[in-house]
């Protein structure tokens, strides 16, 4: 029959002593660490979390014209450095009035844009002004821009724009100024779209400035 001496004594001290320990630890660990969950910065954010558009829910028709304006941003950026979030008051974008609820200016001239003008431009219905004058925009004018009824300034001008020009241009009846100049188009494509009738506007023949006024 084998005996344990003082030494085997000790050395089941030992293992127990480093077993408590592990077991306290182990425990310890369990009570201290709590369960995160993500945090605010890790967080998606929306046109409808609240930041970007205040109240949110009685404010349908901004967080519409957020969310489009976003998506516009990821199209035309190009060079710009555009500051457009959802982590920042809309009141707060480059280029951006708000007024009764909507967006009612746009205005990016000179700000190194890229691309087409997207078709969804022509949601931003309550735009009064649009100007993205001197930037890098090539394609045609969509005609979502028809849409913008209540357009009263449209600066496209010192882009790379082309032919065709949309007839619904013809439904701005309210634009008071129109300048196109130095972009590939041509007067003679306006005379059919009953633009003549409003205040005054500049027009362009192939990269060159013609102009004509009504007052």
């Amino acid at each position: 029959m084998q005996t344990s001496g003082p030494r085997g004594a000790a050395s089941t001290r030992r293992q127990r002593s480093k077993f408590a320990t592990a077991v306290f630890v182990v425990a310890f660990a369990g009570v201290v660490a709590p369960v995160r969950g993500p945090s605010v910065s890790a967080q998606t954010l929306t046109c409808s979390s609240g930041t970007a558009v205040p109240n949110p829910n009685s404010n349908s028709g901004l967080v519409a014209d957020c969310e489009t304006l976003l998506g516009l941003k990821s199209t035309l950026t190009g060079g710009a450095r555009l500051n457009w979030s959802a982590s920042l008051p809309i009141t707060d974008w480059t280029g951006i009035s708000v007024s009764g609820g909507q967006v009612t200016s746009l205005l990016l001239s000179n700000k190194g844009l890229r691309g087409t003008i997207p078709t969804e431009i022509g949601n931003l219905s309550g735009l009064t002004q649009l100007s993205m004058t001197s930037n890098d925009l090539s394609g045609s004018i969509p005609a979502s821009i028809g849409n913008l009824i209540n357009l009263r300034q449209l600066n496209l001008a010192f882009n790379e724009l082309r032919r065709p020009l949309p007839p619904q241009l013809g439904n701005l009846s309210n634009l008071e100024t129109l300048d196109l100049t130095s972009n590939y188009l041509s007067l003679r494509l306006f005379l059919g779209f009953g633009l003549l009738g409003s205040a005054g506007f500049m027009l362009v023949g192939d990269r060159g400035l013609r102009s004509w006024r009504s007052w």
